[in-house]
């Protein structure tokens, strides 16, 4: 996926219908479709985008607009590639600090 193409279904969902209906879906999409036009690395984006839509279902008994679950569909594969290959630096740095430490 690419900035463009995140932003484009950013777009498309957020001129949903039902989505134009729920202010503060509509809000939050917009945040970060600025954010990401403000040069945010997309990838980011998408895991930000991810939280929300996971905070969303959460708080509202696991119903969403269709369009809101097409997008978190749409960004999955980037915002878990980005999560994994983050969470895979902060382990390999952590290990280091403990090599060093323990062959001091």
């Amino acid at each position: 996926m690419s900035e463009k193409e995140l932003f484009d279904l950013i777009n498309r969902a957020y001129s949903d219908p039902e989505i134009e209906r729920d202010r503060d879906i509509r809000t939050r999409l917009l945040k970060l479709a600025r954010e990401l036009d403000d040069g945010e690395n997309y990838k980011i984006v998408c895991v930000k985008l991810s939280n929300y839509i996971s905070f969303y279902l959460a708080s509202h008994w696991l119903r969403a607009p269709k369009a809101l679950l097409q997008l978190s569909q749409s960004i999955d594969v980037d915002a878990n590639d980005y999560r994994g290959s983050n969470a895979n630096s902060v382990w390999i740095s952590g290990m280091e600090k403990r090599v060093t430490v323990e062959s001091n």
